[in-house]
């Protein structure tokens, strides 16, 4: 059989081991190549709610069991900034290397899934990460009951949502586990790590 990756959960010593054909009878393969690890999202959104953001990104990354990566909060290097933006002690557009924060954001975009946006009044910055999420082909979900039927919001996103709860119960349901009673880690659907997506 086809060596396991470092992350599947179906392995024993490096082998490919699944519960319903352990020797590989059925398949021969590694059912790994059409399993990854939980989804992970590049959360754009604007400046002035990123506090009430932060908040519902902890939120959804503990009901949903995904990662959202916070430009604003979830970068170590940015941490002092952030605290200096919070407090009042800088203004927003006081960046001392701008290129560096612009290049800076658009490497995290490219290492996660896809791209998470809730879009309640226009941004720039936001704007811009959408059109690089475009350009690197990664799954977009956009949430805004305003804005979803945008003509270039329409021809580009596929994942539009007019709500934050119809956003969360598609997640639930095409990134739940789709083999709950024979997981071997025990998990639940809803609690599962690894998600079901196409095969490559």
């Amino acid at each position: 059989m086809k060596k396991s990756c470092a992350n599947c959960f179906y392995s024993d010593s490096g082998v490919c081991f699944h519960p319903t054909d352990p020797f590989g009878e059925i398949s021969g393969e590694c059912i790994c190549e059409n399993w990854k690890k939980r989804l992970t999202l590049y959360f754009a959104h604007n400046f002035y709610n990123r506090k009430e953001f932060r908040k519902l990104e902890l939120q959804l990354e503990q009901e949903l069991d995904i990662d959202l990566l916070n430009p604003f909060y979830d970068v170590p290097e940015r941490k002092e900034e952030m605290k200096a933006l919070d407090s009042g002690k800088v203004k927003r557009w006081c960046v001392s290397d701008p290129e560096y924060l612009v290049t800076r954001d658009l490497k995290n975009l490219a290492s996660c899934d896809g791209l998470l946006t809730i879009v309640e009044k226009p941004s720039f910055g936001t704007a811009i990460e959408i059109c690089n999420a475009v350009l690197m082909r990664k799954k977009i979900f956009f949430i805004s009951e305003k804005y979803i039927d945008h003509p270039f919001i329409k021809v580009y996103v596929e994942n539009r949502f007019k709500t934050l709860e119809e956003f969360k119960n598609f997640i639930k349901q095409e990134y739940k586990c789709p083999l709950p009673n024979i997981c071997n880690k025990g998990y639940a659907c809803d609690a599962c790590p690894y998600r079901k997506d196409k095969c490559k």
